[in-house]
């Protein structure tokens, strides 16, 4: 349900008494991927950003 709720890996290894998240990981993995695609599309779009010029720009 943590996972469900969009909690870190971090917080349902706390969670749920892991030693570190790597635990967590390794047995819950699989209950991740959405938040990993969500995440790629973010990093997707602020690398678009970063390389699209500002046409906004009143440099002119």
């Amino acid at each position: 349900m943590a996972i469900e709720s969009s909690a870190s890996v971090v917080a349902v290894s706390r969670m749920l008494g892991h030693q570190d998240a790597s635990t967590t990981l390794r047995h819950y993995a699989g209950l991740f991927p959405d938040t990993f695609d969500d995440i790629a599309g973010r990093m997707d779009i602020a690398i678009k950003r970063v390389l699209t010029p500002d046409t906004d720009d009143d440099s002119e």
